[in-house]
């Protein structure tokens, strides 16, 4: 059997800062348009938070952002905009995180490109957001020079210049943002911007991957795989893939799934390269969808039943750093 494993180039997303104590704060590993919604008590340090409190928490936010605290002036913005103890408000979250970006807070400026970027509360403006971002990316906020680095790449909000994205990608990717990692080890996989060197490509997606980042980890199994910028090693290939495909990647699922049919870095079975690869296809992988019916013409009704039952009752699962 013959199945095709592609090398996946995707650029970053964008996403908004949680409620944080310091300037940078923590990232959602695949920086989705939103990170996941900030919780009162993460705020206040304390675990018994309870309707009222949390009010009353709004409150002293506002008090102090009213007086013009920045640090308070974000926190509100970001209450209002995940609707954390008010009704979601957008537009009164980016007015408060206005407030706090034009007193020089590196991370409202960052949530503030965000929303111009998208047109969350705001009308959407991309000359604003590269604005934004380049404040915040020129205080050394990482994020932030790595969607500036993103902005150059597509040419939005200002003028497309691959060398320019490849300088703040490096900037944060030397931060350790797994992002930017990932972005600067696509730029040398295709020579975009910088001079194509696949092996210093494999190292970024590697530092990437170690980080949880699941595209990376494909890619990383996939240079293993073919020799991409490192040793051919199949068994290599397959630990990278495997990490991917728990996290839900169905590129991952998918090429984990033509190992088990193959038996390459891994002892040949029709009824785990089942439970991969109709993951994959759930997730619209067409090719896995191929593999799986061709895997199906050859398994007994019993391998199927209970495949089809492994693979009904899967979850993902989050990374852990060996």
């Amino acid at each position: 059997m013959t199945f095709k494993t592609n090398l996946l180039i995707l650029p970053a997303y964008f996403f908004l800062y949680s409620c944080d104590s310091s300037d940078v704060g923590d990232e959602s590993t695949e920086r989705a348009d939103v990170s996941d919604e900030a919780r009162l008590e993460q705020d206040y340090g304390q675990e018994d938070r309870v309707a009222k409190s949390a009010f009353e928490g709004v409150k002293r936010y506002r008090a102090d952002a009213e007086q013009g605290d920045a640090e308070a002036q974000f926190k509100l913005g970001q209450i209002y905009f995940h609707g954390d103890g008010v009704v979601k408000d957008a537009t009164e979250g980016v007015k408060w995180f206005h407030k706090a970006a034009e007193q020089g807070k590196p991370s409202a400026q960052y949530n503030l490109g965000v929303c111009c970027l998208r047109g969350y509360g705001v009308t959407k403006n991309l000359t604003e957001a590269v604005k934004w971002f380049r404040k915040a990316a020129d205080k050394g906020n990482a994020p932030s020079q790595g969607n500036l680095g993103v902005c150059y790449l597509r040419g939005d909000g200002v003028t497309k210049d691959a060398t320019e994205a490849v300088k703040w990608f490096r900037k944060a990717a030397e931060q350790g943002d797994a992002e930017a990692q990932y972005n600067l080890g696509v730029r040398y996989f295709l020579g975009e911007g910088v001079a194509k060197d696949t092996i210093e490509g494999v190292n970024w997606y590697r530092k990437a991957a170690e980080q949880g980042k699941p595209t990376a980890q494909y890619n990383l199994g996939l240079c293993y795989s073919r020799g991409y910028g490192v040793a051919k090693d199949i068994t290599e290939g397959v630990k990278w893939f495997r990490k991917a495909a728990e996290q839900g990647n169905a590129e991952g699922q998918y090429n984990l799934g033509v190992c088990y049919a193959k038996g390459d870095g891994v002892a040949q079975d029709d009824v785990t390269a089942y439970i991969w690869t109709n993951l994959a296809a759930v997730s619209g992988s067409k090719s896995a969808e191929e593999l799986r019916n061709l895997l199906e013409s050859k398994m007994t009704s019993g391998e199927i039943v209970e495949a089809r039952l492994l693979s009904r009752d899967w979850k993902p699962r989050r990374y852990q750093r060996e």
